[in-house]
């Protein structure tokens, strides 16, 4: 996480400095950026950048935690309603945002592209601690579905969200990031794939 040297800069300047990250990730993927290509963007001292970020893996993740913050802020009315609908429409609807968010966002759709098929293990590890840390939320809201009946409660709850989060990170990888399928087309393979995992864990 950057150091509190780079949390004092002034906003125009960090903002710089964010943009130029975001410009050269997006432009040349995570894995082909170099600390050169981002100060040349950033107009700093490679000194400067080493103040502020420890390695590019430090700056990798800040980024990463810019993009999901900035979701999180679009699924924010999602979550107020998650008591009150099932846990499987909720996660569609999350599926849906996210995607518009995407549309919004084509440089952090390449960015998101170079991340789900990085040869980075830290960025792997990164990416799977992510996930795992909304189970417990996720669980809470299966639970409550199994106690309504809407969901088998013979089901694992981990295995659901396995399920889920591997069908949503499959379909992002192969028609969006890997293939760049029109948003449109994405959306009607989400919607097959899901009408399945919905009946499945119908009662």
């Amino acid at each position: 996480m950057p150091t509190q040297r780079f949390e004092n800069l002034p906003k125009e300047k960090k903002e710089k400095i964010i943009h130029a990250m975001v410009d050269v990730f997006a432009q040349k993927g995570i894995d082909d950026t170099d600390i050169a290509d981002i100060v040349k963007k950033a107009e700093i001292a490679r000194g400067s950048f080493y103040s502020y970020f420890e390695d590019k893996d430090d700056a990798i993740f800040f980024i990463m935690d810019l993009i999901k913050k900035e979701k999180l802020v679009r699924l924010e009315g999602l979550f107020e309603e998650a008591e009150d609908i099932p846990f499987i429409d909720f996660y569609y609807k999350a599926f849906v945002i996210s995607l518009d968010f995407a549309k919004s966002s084509p440089k952090y759709v390449s960015i998101g592209a170079s991340i789900f098929t990085s040869r980075n293990k830290k960025v792997e590890e990164y990416i799977r601690k992510g996930m795992e840390s909304f189970f417990p939320y996720y669980s809470k809201l299966i639970d409550k579905d199994k106690a309504k009946g809407i969901i088998h409660s013979s089901l694992d709850n981990r295995s659901i969200i396995l399920l889920l989060n591997n069908a949503t990170s499959d379909i992002a990888i192969n028609t969006l990031y890997k293939n760049q399928l029109p948003f449109e087309e994405v959306q009607s393979i989400f919607d097959d794939v899901f009408q399945i995992i919905k009946k499945g864990l119908s009662m």
